[in-house]
């Protein structure tokens, strides 16, 4: 999980995760690059997203500009 900026809550297999691309500095911006993954499994080092096409080629590109990716667990309440 070292690619991510921010630690990840405890998650299991099944919950939901949004990403947002961060970039800090003169012209600060966070963006949405991916919302509601599922996880299909996680441990302490490696997390495992189901993502489709349009997901995986923001988080490539978000990764390939520098950006710092910022997970959000989603509430199941």
């Amino acid at each position: 999980m070292a690619w991510l900026a921010a630690p990840l809550a405890e998650v299991r297999s099944g919950d939901s995760v949004d990403l947002l691309a961060v970039r800090s500095g003169d012209h600060p911006i966070a963006v949405a690059i991916a919302a509601d993954l599922r996880v299909m499994s996680a441990d302490e080092r490696v997390v495992v997203f189901e993502v489709n096409e349009e997901s995986a080629t923001a988080i490539a590109t978000a990764r390939a500009s520098g950006l710092l990716i910022v997970p959000l667990l989603r509430s199941t309440h």
